[in-house]
């Protein structure tokens, strides 16, 4: 009798186990087509995608920007702004829904058995191309690599293509093209508008303070820096020679010897910024010190760059330093033009309160 109850208790246990390996296979029948992701990889996907989480830093972004946020399951704990307080990028802000959603782990990276939980069809992940295999050995779930590093001079084979591939797996082609297209006239625009300005006549300008792997003071800088790419400005440095945005520490001598008529600072990296101008003599020599010449930026990267930021802060630094040929402009408005269409709402309000917006910074304020 012993021995039946034991072999009872042992088939039962057998059939549940079955039943949940049953439950979390993925159906065979379903049809299958392989694509190459932004790794080079070769991936096996579904050929219908209901179900997806973005993993790594700018996935989700690049989610938002392809309209398909009703196809995410969960999300990084860092993407959930009840996490982290007031802060956040523009699509965060523009969709707090996404607080709703399940976690699927810590930044950079999630965790498999979250992923898991969530039973998606496809993860997008922004990372190490060996991590991308690992999660895909340790879920079962197919990976996609996407890529992106700004919106400078790499942004169609990065950028562009991340989206199109994104909108080739969901169905949102003519979203990605419409992006593209938009982006690329947003550029022109900027480089019209100051493309026949006297060399004589282009000001001194610098961008400090941008945010890399954490916050920095004021020699923090990109090269090339893209607003100043898209409004033909000239550099302390030669730009040419990067073959695509990088993030760079300055000397202190650097800064001195450009000395900058106009200096544009990182919003998000602010009280250190203000710690280095008024404590350092040396910057005290600075033209946009002496006269006050110090505008306030959104922030350039949250968990990666913003793009749609990086194109309202051009148009606001095109107002501050060329007023005669950006006349038709109100930078806000256009900030909010650029969010809307960007993550599908007008959060230009809200960055501002959070970070401070479009305005002269006084160095003597708190």
């Amino acid at each position: 009798m012993e021995y039946k109850i034991k072999k009872k208790v042992l088939i039962s246990g057998v059939l549940c186990l079955l039943l949940i390996l049953v439950g979390c296979a993925k159906p065979d029948s379903q049809p299958q087509k392989t694509i190459t992701d932004m790794f080079g990889r070769q991936v096996e996907v579904p050929q219908k995608i209901e179900r997806v989480v973005a993993v790594g830093p700018g996935t989700l972004r690049l989610l938002t920007h392809m309209q398909v946020l009703d196809k995410v399951v969960g999300v990084e704990d860092g993407e959930q702004r009840a996490q982290w307080g007031e802060w956040g990028g523009p699509y965060n802000i523009a969709h707090p829904e996404l607080d709703e959603l399940p976690t699927i782990g810590p930044p950079h990276g999630g965790e498999a058995e979250l992923i898991l939980a969530q039973n998606p069809d496809l993860i997008f992940f922004y990372g190490d191309p060996g991590a991308a295999k690992s999660l895909e050995q340790k879920t079962g779930i197919p990976v996609v690599g996407v890529k992106y590093v700004d919106i400078g001079p790499s942004r169609d084979e990065l950028l562009y293509q991340s989206w199109q591939l994104i909108g080739e797996l969901l169905n949102q082609e003519q979203r990605a093209q419409e992006l593209i297209n938009y982006t690329e006239g947003l550029i022109s625009d900027l480089k019209d508008r100051t493309k026949n300005i006297p060399k004589q006549q282009k000001k001194r300008v610098y961008a400090g303070g941008i945010s890399h792997h954490g916050g920095h003071g004021i020699v923090s800088t990109k090269i090339p820096f893209p607003p100043f790419e898209f409004l033909n400005l000239d550099y302390f440095s030669n730009p040419e020679e990067i073959e695509q945005v990088s993030s760079v520490m300055i000397s202190k001598e650097k800064l001195v010897d450009w000395n900058p008529e106009i200096i544009f600072v990182d919003q998000m990296n602010l009280n250190l910024i203000k710690r280095d101008l008024t404590k350092n003599k040396e910057y005290q020599t600075l033209n946009a010190v002496q006269e006050k010449q110090i505008y306030g930026l959104l922030p350039y990267s949250y968990y990666h760059r913003n793009p749609s930021t990086i194109l309202a802060n051009a148009y606001y630094m095109g107002q501050v330093i060329y007023p005669e040929q950006f006349a038709d402009i109100n930078p806000e408005e256009k900030a909010d033009q650029i969010y809307q269409k960007f993550v599908g709402a007008k959060v230009y309000d809200q960055l501002a309160k959070e970070y401070g917006g479009y305005r002269k910074i006084n160095l003597d304020s708190n």
